[in-house]
């Protein structure tokens, strides 16, 4: 049988590829992209580096799996994975190998071909390691990630079966003035990375009263997706016909309002007068927010722990989705 420190350093030779730029390679990155054409190979190589420096360093990665214990019996887990950022379903199949089950992987049509990558580099590195595809039939667990009509399709499928179900989530930033450019820089990239299609992407902003919006119209950002520009020129038309009141930064708008935004290229804000006034929004926005993007300043004042500027796509190991704890829920079957 296959053991997890055997699991744990399949994974961490895994991260040395990535992090030496040796794998997935051009080839497959071109394949990647060619199969959805909102990926481009510097988000994919930008998923990759964070991956392989958050998760998959082999001391860290042996003592986060060791504080769970293996779960006695070996189960067949699928994972219905989302596909809206690369690599997105690699951490619940990175959970579900650890915890010693058997991974039924189901992978997105927009991310099959990095993943299917993935899966097959691991089982070449580690012959035997349970992983397979799903393809339909019984699991006696499953994770699964989408959109709020398809989970409320999966609960239908896998009623009765124990399961971590994930469906639309959003994030948010809050500054207070005292931002420095290095912050905002990495603000940017915690709004634009992945074209804002990953839900720890950063739509919306609270913003101490008084601040002038307008300074954000000059965040720095690459050349953004075609796909993106054609959502920004839709969305600026309508907005333009409707009256709504709106800045233009020249590739993504700014647009007042309590809500998150549901377009892509917006990003929506609210002011707040007190510190206690924007903790009190959070807490009540808990279940709709993914991450909460914050400066230290703020810290030990949320009710979940904040995300660094810069950090929001950049997940570590404890950083579970819904702040469920995977592993936990895995330990468990």
């Amino acid at each position: 049988m296959i053991t997890r420190s055997e699991i744990v350093c399949a994974f961490a030779r895994l991260g040395h590829e990535m992090a030496a730029g040796r794998f997935p390679g051009d080839e497959v990155i071109d394949r990647t992209c060619r199969a959805n054409g909102w990926f481009t190979p510097e988000e994919i190589r930008r998923a990759t580096a964070a991956v392989a420096s958050q998760m998959l360093d082999h001391g860290r990665l042996a003592r986060w799996s060791g504080r769970y214990p293996l779960s006695g019996r070996h189960r067949k887990v699928a994972v219905v994975m989302a596909g809206n950022i690369p690599l997105a379903g690699f951490f619940d199949m990175l959970c579900v190998l650890v915890s010693g089950h058997r991974c039924l992987a189901k992978y997105s049509s927009k991310d099959r071909v990095i993943m299917e990558t993935v899966a097959g580099w691991l089982k070449s590195s580690l012959p035997g390691l349970p992983l397979d595809e799903y393809t339909g039939g019984e699991a006696d667990a499953v994770i699964a990630s989408g959109s709020d009509n398809a989970i409320r399709y999966l609960r239908a499928k896998f009623g009765g079966v124990p399961a971590v179900y994930r469906g639309n989530r959003s994030s948010a930033a809050i500054l207070d003035g005292k931002e420095t450019d290095e912050e905002l820089t990495g603000l940017a990239g915690d709004i634009f990375s992945y074209s804002g299609l990953g839900c720890r992407n950063v739509s919306h902003l609270l913003l101490p009263a008084g601040y002038d919006p307008g300074r954000l119209a000059a965040l720095p950002r690459t050349g953004p997706n075609p796909k993106y520009l054609n959502n920004y020129r839709q969305r600026r038309a309508v907005l333009t016909l409707s009256r709504t009141p709106f800045t233009d930064c020249g590739t993504w708008l700014l647009r007042p309002d309590v809500a998150f935004p549901a377009i892509l290229s917006e990003v929506t804000y609210h002011f707040y007068t007190t510190p206690e006034e924007a903790i009190a929004w959070i807490a009540d926005h808990e279940h709709e927010l993914q991450c909460m993007v914050a400066d230290g300043r703020w810290s030990g004042r949320m009710p979940f722990p904040a995300t660094g500027f810069g950090k929001a796509q950049s997940p570590g190991l404890d950083d579970y989705p819904d702040r469920v704890d995977t592993m936990e829920f895995l330990s468990r079957l």
